[in-house]
Formats: structure tokens, sequence, C-alpha cells
């Protein structure tokens, strides 16, 4: 994240990840089935808790190393609901967006969060007053790759306890848009990031789902408080873009009324008769190749260029 920020200028937003870093805290602790072995914490000489699975995906290791960054492993960085805190404090009532590509640990935490020298609130009344949406990519109703593959107790609490408007992102829309091909073969992968990390992870002049693409967090219109550590297999484009813009032309409001329950197996279930106005999900409104070919050329503008897209939320 810290290269991807750096690159687009902003190498002084704060990052936090959890700690150890080891795999105690990733993903592939719960799912030792996807784990495979790369380089990345044995370049940063960490000791792992299974040394021949450290962390996944190669192109971290480049990411790392090989472009402008401080963060390194994550170790330096604060804990993130201190982080969260903190950034929560600090802004005004009601103005922020977090955007929550990933699991729901670190929103849980927040919300369980007590009083500190930060603030004399608990988290989740420190949430209640300065948070204006959560946004989160995962399915409304269904199986979700963010919500139950990660110990149900995070995302079932986060989102039946939100005291706040939620925004769901479904899966289905990422499946419907793909990019990649030319940000792989129209840009120098040396010296971009994002091209670089779409190259290795997914290939050079591949199009690919939008939920395997870099973010545009980069831009950086509203807060974003991304519990994920990860990156492209972590991230969505399509959720980003709603964070960052809103509605535009691009989405519309297919659930307005109702809230998100949960079976017992982790299988989400949109609950229509909730008395609540407080949760609702977006569909496409524009075909999924309009939307592809906008979100790409994003990705492709070039931070040097005086000509910023336009934000929305600015």
């Amino acid at each position: 994240m810290d290269a991807i920020n750096t690159f687009y200028g902003h190498g002084d937003i704060p990052l936090a990840i959890q700690k150890p870093v080891d795999n105690s805290v990733s993903i592939y602790s719960f799912l030792p089935q996807l784990q495979r072995p790369n380089m990345f914490l044995t370049r940063l000489g960490v000791q792992t808790i299974d040394p021949e699975y450290p962390q996944y995906k190669e192109y971290l290791t480049g990411m790392t190393f090989d472009f402008p960054e401080d963060v390194r492993d994550g170790s330096n960085t604060t804990n993130p609901v201190t982080l969260c805190r903190t950034l929560l404090a600090a802004s005004q009532d009601h103005s922020v967006t977090i955007a929550n590509i990933g699991f729901q640990d670190n929103l849980y935490h927040l919300l369980h969060s007590m009083p500190d020298s930060i603030s004399p609130l608990l988290g989740i009344d420190l949430v209640n007053q300065k948070v204006a949406e959560l946004v989160v990519q995962a399915n409304p109703n269904g199986t979700s790759f963010n919500l139950d593959e990660h110990p149900l107790k995070y995302a079932e609490y986060v989102l039946t306890h939100w005291p706040g408007l939620v925004t769901f992102v479904p899966d289905s829309i990422g499946d419907r848009v793909n990019l990649g091909a030319k940000l792989t073969t129209e840009t120098d992968l040396d010296s971009d990031p994002v091209a670089y990390a779409f190259a290795t992870a997914i290939g050079v002049n591949i199009t690919h789902q939008a939920w395997d693409g870099k973010s545009l967090y980069s831009f950086q219109c509203p807060l974003d408080m991304d519990s994920a550590t990860d990156g492209p297999l972590n991230t969505t484009a399509t959720a980003m873009y709603y964070a960052v813009q809103g509605l535009d032309d691009v989405y519309f409001f297919d659930r307005t009324r109702g809230a998100i329950q949960f079976l017992p197996n982790g299988t989400a279930v949109w609950d229509y008769d909730m008395p609540t106005s407080l949760q609702r999900s977006i569909d496409l409104r524009i075909s999924n190749t309009t939307f592809s070919q906008r979100i790409e050329k994003l990705l492709l503008w070039d931070p040097k260029s005086s000509n910023r897209p336009p934000c929305k939320r600015d």
C-alpha cells in the first residue's frame, strides 16, 4: 500500500497492520489450503510460524523492495484500532467514509474499543459520531469471501451492530467488470507499482475480474480505513469507485430497506422486514464494458499530470 500511496504522491498517509508480522494474523492461518511459498518475509529476515509457507503473493516482494516506500513489512506501523481511533477523533462529525474491502476483524475491535487518551468515547460511539458511511465489499445475500472465510463472529457483529449507514457492493459487480490488459501493456511496469502488481499477480496483457484489481484508494478522496492489509486479491476497484465517487452515473441502489442477517454457517440473508433504512446495496446502471473502460482509464492516469481525476466527494 505504501508503494502505491507514494507513487500517487501520498506517501505520508498513515498505515497500520496487525501484529505480529507473521502467518498468525494472515488469512492463510485460517485457510492453510491456500498457502504457497514465496520470498517476501525471507528477504525481510522475519521468522514465520511455518517457514515452509511464508506469506502469500509474490508481487509483495517486488512492491516492497523495488519501489519507493518505507513501511516494508509493517512492523514499524501502529495498531489498526489505535490508528482508526486517532483518525476518527481528529475528523469532523459525520465526515468519514470507511471503505472496508477485506475482512471485518479490525472494525470489530474498533467497535469494542474503550475510551482512552485519544478519545473519551467508546468505539461504537466514536464511529456513530464521526462516520457518515461504511462501504463493504461483500454480498448482502449468500456467501462472500470477505465475510465467511474468516471467523464469522467478526462480520456478524460488525454488520449487525454498525450504528450508521452501510452500503454493500456485491461480488457480482466485480465479476462482470474486467480490466488489466491496457494497464500492463501501456505503462512502465518498473515504475508503476499498480501495473506491476497486476502483471505479477494476474499476468501481462490479460483482462481479469475487477475484484482482483488494484483499488482506486490512492486517489484518497474519502478517508479510507481499509481493514485488509494485502493488495490485489483483497482489493476491489468497484467498491472503491463507489466509496470515492458515490453512485455517479454508474450505480443505483437495488436494496434500500431491510438489513443483513447471518445463518449459523455464515451465509448472509437479506431480511426485507427489518425496520431500518440504514443498510442498502448497489448494482450497475451502466454496461460492464463501459465501467471496465472507465476504471482502467483511471488506473492509467499519470500522477505526474496536473489533470487530476475528478472526485465527487471532494
